[in-house]
């Protein structure tokens, strides 16, 4: 059984560790949680919530952290 997650919340989490300059957390490694932790479907329910944000150019949760 897969876990309910609100994506768009866990996307600006992940997205604020990778872009404050305080962290150092590295791409790479939230790429990697992303990929150990998260089935197939729930990447791809984030993906389309990356597609759907508004002033978004990026289509994929890689795309917006590259």
């Amino acid at each position: 059984m897969e876990k309910k997650m609100n994506p768009a919340l866990l996307i600006n989490v992940l997205q604020s560790l990778v872009v404050d300059k305080a962290q150092d957390l590295a791409v790479e490694h939230v790429q990697k949680a992303i990929d150990d932790n998260l089935s197939d479907n729930q990447k791809k329910l984030l993906d389309a919530v990356v597609e759907e944000m508004p002033d978004n150019p990026f289509k994929s949760m890689k795309e917006l952290f590259s």
